[in-house]
């Protein structure tokens, strides 16, 4: 426990500085690349079984302040090390990597990696990994036509497939976005993030009306904690169709979502923030 916490002290002495002092990223990185083989000296000091925790901590903190070249080699540590916890945090974090640095080969990598991971440890794969690791496989660019054919299927047009849905919707043409959508298919569809977005366009184009039901009232209500943006927005428009209201708190999850895993879609904040201002 002593070496746990002198490898925890060291890091957060060394980010607390770094956030206080305002100090530019090279001298930080100078000061991390001085103190780092100090750091690994003191986990390695500590029991193989901590290992994963710790290195996570040190990923976790270089993730928050957009190290990502360091977090990387933190992550990879933490995958490494002799340990039977679920590392399922990790392995997504390397996908999220890759994609953030725009490397399509080593976001294949990464999600490869992931599937051998989740093939060895099924109890792991929840439906949050699950549809995380979807949309980055969706991402790469053998599958670009499939993304549009499954889009397909889940209620675009040619025209939403060709990107017009998107750009509508980014530009705040909710009416013209909707007209895009058949409400039939996406009801029948297995998409929640596509319900929602379905959802969150009528709202804003009709209002709230009389008896008003969701479509994605249904896949919420059996993953009503799962941390996927659509889950996150349907939860907002129960909250705004019982309360007249969209609480702060779903507002903040689903900045984070965005921030973390899917910046393309941060307009449904703008939208979401229409929304609330019409209430």
């Amino acid at each position: 426990m002593m070496f746990k916490k002198a490898v925890y002290t060291l890091l957060l002495s060394l980010f607390l500085n770094y956030a206080s002092a305002n100090e530019s990223d090279q001298s930080f990185l100078q000061e991390f690349s001085k103190h780092e083989s100090i750091l690994l000296k003191k986990l390695e000091e500590t029991e193989p079984k901590k290992h994963y925790f710790l290195y996570m901590i040190a990923a976790e903190k270089l993730f928050a302040y957009d190290f990502y070249d360091l977090s990387e080699k933190y992550y990879l540590k933490a995958i490494e090390a002799p340990s039977d916890e679920n590392k399922s945090k990790a392995f997504l974090r390397l996908i999220n990597l890759s994609f953030k640095k725009n490397d399509m080969a080593e976001l294949e990598k990464s999600l490869n990696k992931a599937d051998s991971y989740f093939i060895q440890n099924p109890n792991y794969l929840n439906s949050d990994a699950s549809q995380i690791i979807n949309y980055y496989k969706m991402k790469l660019p053998s599958n670009s036509d499939k993304e549009f054919e499954a889009n397909g299927k889940n209620g675009f047009s040619i025209a939403a497939r060709d990107h017009n849905y998107r750009s509508l919707f980014r530009n705040g043409k909710y009416g013209e976005a909707l007209n895009l959508l058949k409400r039939d298919k996406i009801v029948r569809s297995n998409s929640i993030d596509m319900q929602a977005e379905y959802d969150l366009l009528t709202l804003l184009v009709y209002g709230p009306q009389s008896g008003t039901k969701l479509t994605c009232e249904k896949i919420y209500d059996k993953y009503p904690e799962s941390f996927s943006y659509g889950v996150i927005t349907c939860r907002a428009l129960t909250g705004f169709l019982q309360e007249k209201e969209i609480s702060s708190q779903v507002m903040e999850e689903l900045k984070q979502y965005f921030s973390k895993f899917d910046t393309d879609k941060s307009y449904l904040q703008k939208a979401l923030k229409v929304l609330k201002n019409k209430s």
